[in-house]
């Protein structure tokens, strides 16, 4: 397993079931993207970022994230890539 990415609504809190499952992943690569980004204002996207720093706020219709997440499953495929077969 390279990762898990873990896909959320941006507008909407985590549950307890979204924060369990954060706390069940707490030991593996995740990504967890807040999607429809591109929906909050400025002030909203901030406090997001503040509360997870973690996360990748995300919108298709912007691209808002997608690099940032682009590299970073590239990066976890690279990492397998390598642990298959040393060199």
């Amino acid at each position: 397993l390279a990762g898990v990415v873990v896909v959320m609504d941006a507008r909407h809190p985590f549950t307890s079931l979204d924060e369990q499952l954060l706390r069940y992943l707490a030991d593996t690569p995740r990504l967890v993207l807040l999607s429809k980004a591109d929906k909050l204002t400025r002030a909203e996207q901030t406090a997001l970022r503040k509360e997870f720093g973690d996360a990748v706020l995300f919108s298709s219709v912007t691209r808002q994230g997608v690099e940032k997440t682009c590299d970073l499953l590239e990066q976890w495929l690279e990492q397998a890539a390598e642990i298959k077969s040393p060199r």
